[in-house]
C-alpha cells in the first residue's frame, strides 16, 4: 500500500483500442484505483476529491469523514472507466452486443468498522460480521430489464453462473462453484470457517453461533454439515500437499 495507486480510467483509455475493433473480444480488467490508504497522498483522491464534495453538496448530503471521502473520491475513477467504457463502445456501435460483467471480490477493509457501518446501514453489521463480505455482483447489457437477485454466492460461484447465462459448452464437474441462479442452495464458505446459505449461517467468530432463516434444518443438521466441510477442507489440504493427482516418482524420467 505504500505506492500510489494507478487510473483505471487511464488503463482504460490505454488499452480499449487493443480489442474494441475486433469482430469478437473478451477483455478482463483488475482495478485498483478504489484501494486504499485513502488519504489526500492517493493519486485519485488528490484528482477527485472536490468533485465529491461537490456532489454531495448538489444533493444536499454531508459527510464529514476524510476517510469516507477519501474511499469515494478514488472509486469515482471506476465510474469514470465505466463511463469511458460505455460512451467507446457507443462510438463504435458495440454497446448492444457486449455484456459488462462487474464483481467485487472483497469489502472496503480499509476502512475501521464504524466508517463501514456510517456508510452501509442496510448491513447488520453490528448483528453478524459475516454481512461485512456482502458485495455487489452486476451483469449489465442495455436490453436487459433491471431485476435484483439476492441469493447466496460467491467468486468460486461465478464462472458456472456466466457459463449458464451464456449457455456455454461448460461440464460443471470440473469447477468448485455452482450457478448462482439455479435452485440449488449455495453454501459460502469464509475464510475463517464460518459458512452461509439460503437456510441458516455458522458464525464461528461469534461463538458457533446458528442463526437460522428458515425452520428447513436444526443446530444438529448444521453442525453435520460444518463437520463434513472441514472434513473436504482437510481432505482437499492433503491432496495439494501429497502432490496426489501427480505423478509417481518413480514414473518421473530423469531430464
Amino acid at each position: 500500500g505504500s505506492h500510489p495507486w494507478p487510473s483505471d480510467f487511464d488503463m482504460m483509455q490505454e488499452t480499449l483500442p487493443d480489442w474494441i475493433e475486433s469482430d469478437r473480444f473478451y477483455a478482463y480488467y483488475l482495478t485498483v484505483s478504489g484501494h486504499m490508504p485513502y488519504h489526500a497522498q492517493h493519486p485519485q483522491v488528490e484528482k477527485n476529491l472536490e468533485t465529491i464534495e461537490a456532489l454531495l453538496e448538489a444533493h444536499d448530503r454531508e459527510i464529514e469523514n476524510p476517510n469516507i471521502l477519501g474511499y469515494l473520491a478514488a472509486n469515482l475513477e471506476l465510474e469514470r472507466m465505466l463511463e469511458y467504457l460505455l460512451e467507446e463502445l457507443d462510438a463504435h456501435g458495440r454497446r448492444h452486443d457486449t455484456v459488462i460483467v462487474l464483481m467485487s471480490d472483497h469489502y472496503p477493509y480499509g476502512l475501521d468498522l464504524d466508517e463501514l457501518i456510517e456508510m452501509h446501514p442496510e448491513k447488520t453489521i453490528e448483528d453478524s460480521r459475516l454481512d461485512l463480505h456482502r458485495v455487489p455482483f452486476i451483469v449489465y447489457h442495455p436490453w436487459f430489464f433491471p431485476r435484483s437477485f439476492h441469493q447466496v454466492f460467491s467468486s468460486v460461484d461465478v464462472t458456472p453462473t456466466l457459463a449458464n447465462l451464456f449457455d456455454l459448452n461448460f461440464q460443471p464437474g470440473f469447477t468448485v462453484g455452482r450457478d448462482g441462479l439455479s435452485s440449488f442452495a449455495n453454501t459460502v464458505r469464509f475464510q475463517n470457517g464460518s459458512i452461509r446459505n439460503r437456510y441458516y449461517q455458522l458464525d464461528i467468530t461469534q461463538q458457533y453461533q446458528i442463526t437460522h432463516f428458515t425452520e428447513a434444518f436444526t443446530d444438529d443438521e448444521v453442525m453435520l454439515f460444518f463437520n463434513e466441510m472441514i472434513y473436504l477442507q482437510t481432505l482437499n489440504q492433503r491432496i495439494l500437499q501429497s502432490n496426489y493427482f501427480g505423478p509417481d516418482e518413480d514414473e518421473v524420467s530423469p531430464e
